[in-house]
């Protein structure tokens, strides 16, 4: 046509197979705790450019990504400690082997105007959408019938992230 467009369009794929085997410090003893799971993840991508005018850029970007869990969130194993007395409640602290990969969906259109050889003005609107965001939380629960506060790292719900960005520059 009569507008000049140029881009990258791309996709990459990946499958991660994981073997972890922890150990759970239960009464001063070791324990193992062996989980296994696997995925297959496709992350497309897509970026433009158009010219629009010899001094006036559009640009549209769209990508999936994904950050995995630390090593160290995934640990299987859970270290228990017990409660001296009525008023103290036991606690425990772990990894979370059944933690999914944060991901995010992301869009961006900019318009840019070079209104001078070392000057620029530009607008972008962005759109975040993410998944399974990692935090860490207590919930209680029992082991070998006492009720423990345990801290271990969780995925959180769908959000996301929206807004205007400008920048000028000269």
């Amino acid at each position: 046509g009569t507008i000049p467009v140029d881009g990258l369009l791309g996709v990459r794929v990946t499958r991660t197979d994981s073997d972890l085997i922890g150990k759970s410090q239960v009464n001063g003893q070791y324990v193992e705790t062996p989980v296994s799971a696997s995925g297959t993840d496709a992350l497309p991508s897509a970026n433009f450019k158009a010219r629009l005018t010899h001094d006036v850029i559009a640009r549209v970007a769209y990508a999936k990504t994904l950050t995995r869990p630390d090593f160290a969130q995934l640990n299987p194993g859970t270290a228990y400690v017990s409660a001296n007395g009525t008023t103290v409640q036991a606690t425990a602290n772990g990894g979370n082997p059944n933690l999914k990969p944060f991901t995010g969906q992301n869009l961006d259109t900019a318009l840019e105007w070079y209104f001078a050889p070392t000057g620029m003005l530009s607008a972008t609107v962005f759109r975040h959408n993410f998944d399974g965001y990692i935090i860490n939380k207590s919930v209680p629960e029992m082991f070998q019938g006492i009720k423990y506060d345990t801290s271990r790292p969780f995925n959180t719900d769908k959000g996301h992230l929206q807004g205007l960005e400008m920048s000028y520059r000269q």
